[in-house]
């Protein structure tokens, strides 16, 4: 399989009791599927995947991929502290019908490359599923150079792509030299998205994408048939506000209520991330309005 275009790393549904619900999936989903985007990473980091149970992100993930119904390809993020409980959130997600799986380099334990190729060697062997890794420049406090990445992790069984989270287009390029053009290539650092484009990335995974898929959908079609000024035009447009709000904002706490303020109810962040305070809230909304967020694209 390939992955292509922009995949928003979806937000889990909270009710107001703080648990998660499909209440509202649907509607959320149909958002972006109307807006041209061309997958789901579900369980990530946005969605807040390690501050939920294995119960519950196995029940999340069941009602993306029966909501989606093959309209686009749904990736699983199945990362965990423990490698036992992410096998048995791979196999799930084999079981229920998701298109591949990934995982965020384990987190916290210097563990060292040999024991993070084991853990990724088990989530494959998991699921039997097409698998996606991750590339940061640093782990768990260790640095990651391209090298060590390649000889030790894209060469994997399963693995057909990666998820590029850094702002290092060296290091980006010289992976995808080490590769061939072998892997599906995703960028992470949103940002990033046109110049990774033009280095021969084929799409992003990641936060900002949840709220402004229309920029960037725009960013990627403009690029894709060669409309090279409006693509960066849009990229300019999103660089600005991702720059502005990441600088200011909890990432994870400011998009839910972006979204809240698009129409679409997520919930609060689990605890122990906070919710932004009234102060706040309208400090952000008047950020939005001076960034021109609201105009076209996304009016």
């Amino acid at each position: 399989m390939k992955l292509e275009g922009i995949l928003p790393a979806l937000y889990t549904i909270y009710d107001s009791e703080g648990e998660v619900t499909d209440e509202g999936l649907e509607t959320l989903l149909s958002f972006y599927i109307e807006r041209g985007c061309g997958g789901f990473f579900v369980g990530g980091t946005t969605g807040e995947g390690f501050l939920q149970s294995v119960e519950e992100r196995c029940r999340y993930l069941e009602a993306v991929v029966k909501t989606v119904a093959g309209q686009v390809p749904v990736v699983a993020h199945v990362g965990a502290m423990a490698t036992d409980d992410a096998c048995e959130i791979a196999r799930f997600a084999a079981e229920a019908g998701a298109d591949a799986v990934g995982s965020v380099l384990p987190p916290y334990f210097r563990i060292g490359i040999g024991a993070i190729a084991d853990y990724y060697r088990a989530i494959g062997e998991a699921a039997q599923l097409p698998l996606l890794v991750y590339y940061l420049s640093y782990v768990a406090g260790e640095p990651l150079d391209a090298e060590a990445f390649v000889e030790n992790l894209a060469c994997l069984p399963h693995v057909f792509a990666l998820k590029y989270t850094s702002s290092d287009l060296m290091a980006l390029g010289q992976i995808m030299d080490l590769t061939d053009g072998r892997l599906n290539m995703l960028i992470g650092a949103d940002q990033m998205l046109l110049p990774a484009l033009t280095l021969g990335a084929d799409g992003g995974i990641g936060t900002f994408y949840c709220i402004m898929p229309e920029v960037f959908v725009g960013v990627y079609n403009h690029y894709r048939a060669g409309e090279i000024r409006e693509a960066r035009r849009l990229m300019a447009k999103g660089f600005r506000i991702a720059y502005r709000l990441k600088r200011k904002y909890p990432t994870a706490a400011m998009g839910r209520e972006v979204m809240r303020m698009r129409g679409l109810e997520t919930g609060r962040c689990r605890r122990p991330i906070p919710s932004l305070s009234a102060g706040r809230l309208e400090e952000l909304r008047a950020d939005l309005e001076e960034l021109d967020f609201f105009s076209d694209p996304i009016r």
